[in-house]
């Protein structure tokens, strides 16, 4: 990967913004990466994979519209076998 000072890029942007086609420049700023230069089909890309993210809650953070459709789903027929599968596991009560 390409790696640039930040007043190397301003200069000579044309350039970058060409080579930032095939590959992400990094940006630095007095030896520290400061950022990523990337083409706009290479940002297109990351913001698919990260709205295709999976999100997980926990009980406090679950959002009501999404709690209200887990309350009103309902399985499909063809998978209602499932139902009492869990009646024939032992019980965990040691009583």
């Amino acid at each position: 990967m390409l790696s640039v000072s930040a007043t190397e890029f301003i200069k000579g942007f044309g350039r970058h913004n060409l080579l930032a086609q095939r590959e992400p420049i990094a940006i630095t700023n007095h030896g520290n990466i400061t950022g990523y230069y990337i083409s706009a089909f290479e940002y297109d890309k990351l913001q698919n994979i990260k709205t295709g993210q999976r999100a997980s809650y926990t009980i406090e953070t679950l959002p009501e519209e999404l709690y209200q459709e887990i309350i009103n789903s309902s399985v499909s027929p063809e998978f209602s076998y499932l139902n009492n599968l869990s009646d024939d596991l032992p019980s965990s009560n040691n009583t």
